[in-house]
């Protein structure tokens, strides 16, 4: 096993504040943000105590067992060593709120997905307020995140549709479906043609991967190393092949007046603006920037 990058000097603290602060250096070396940082303190403490944040910071003099130390270490070593994601090594992450299992065959979910989500659920409230139920597909659903979220915000109102190419992420998003007691349709095929045949939707949503090859080198070595490929990257060097699909083809797989939301890649977000607002079927909507003002998000309405 190779030699942890942190120095441990002396035996870990036993008490849980002294240990958030033991953590909080150790971590340093795979964390570039102190944002990130206290974040990823965090969700270790609460696996490894399984506590809410709240109870843990309440009672900093708490008792904290070897056993759970040991596990600390572990994490430790997965995370600044082996550059693995803390969310692949935890088996877990929350996403709007669910937690989902995770597994190094689906990309983890973005905190910009949820205001994908966010951005589902405003347009249902507003435009099928009286509709009593709404179908939505979810393509390249991965985990299944977007569509859990979707079907536990909307209960019984909606019939959710998702799909994926990957039969492995299938399992993990089936799982998380089972786990959380929601009902959801997975299918296994490539984007639309996935869907059920004659079958139209109200709401198409999908976080697709976008990567352009040009950037793929340039993330962080934790994406690049553990995330899975398809999942970022298409054949397509400029990472469009799914937005010229959803361009062309999704509008026959919608109501009139149906929506397609989607995740967009900053930077090709206008080329995928132009290619939905060059086609008379789509009423297209400026392109959303996120919580973090990067142009994210476009929505479009069929005629």
């Amino acid at each position: 096993m190779p030699a942890l990058h942190f120095k441990m000097t002396h035996d870990p603290p036993a008490n849980a504040g002294d240990l958030i602060n033991w953590l909080q250096k150790a971590l340093l070396p795979a964390i570039d943000t102190s944002e990130a940082l206290r974040a990823e303190v965090r969700w270790m403490m609460e696996a490894v105590l399984d506590k809410p944040w709240t109870q843990i910071v309440s009672f900093p003099e708490a008792t904290v067992s070897q056993a759970n130390i040991q596990r600390v270490i572990g994490y430790l070593e997965q995370r600044v060593n082996r550059h693995r994601p803390l969310h692949y090594v935890l088996g877990s992450t929350c996403f709007c709120g669910l937690n989902l299992t995770l597994s190094q065959a689906v990309l983890i979910p973005r905190p910009e997905t949820e205001q994908l989500v966010d951005l589902v659920l405003e347009h249902v409230k507003v435009n099928a307020a009286n509709q009593s139920c709404i179908q939505i597909a979810d393509i390249a659903t991965g985990s299944g995140a977007i569509a859990l979220a979707l079907k536990a915000a909307l209960s019984e109102r909606a019939r959710l549709t998702a799909s994926d190419l990957s039969a492995p992420a299938l399992a993990v998003a089936s799982e998380n479906a089972s786990a959380l007691g929601l009902e959801v349709s997975f299918r296994l095929g490539d984007g639309l043609w996935a869907l059920p045949p004659q079958q139209t939707f109200d709401v198409i949503v999908s976080n697709p991967p976008y990567i352009p090859h040009a950037e793929y080198q340039a993330l962080m070595p934790e994406v690049k190393i553990h995330e899975p490929k398809s999942a970022l990257l298409t054949q397509d060097p400029e990472g469009l092949s799914f937005y010229r699909h959803f361009a062309t083809q999704a509008a026959e797989a919608l109501t009139p007046g149906g929506l397609i939301a989607l995740e967009l890649s900053q930077s090709t977000s206008q080329i995928v603006y132009d290619l939905f607002k060059q086609r008379d079927c789509w009423k297209v909507r400026p392109v959303i920037n996120d919580y973090f003002g990067v142009p994210r998000f476009l929505m479009a309405s069929r005629h």
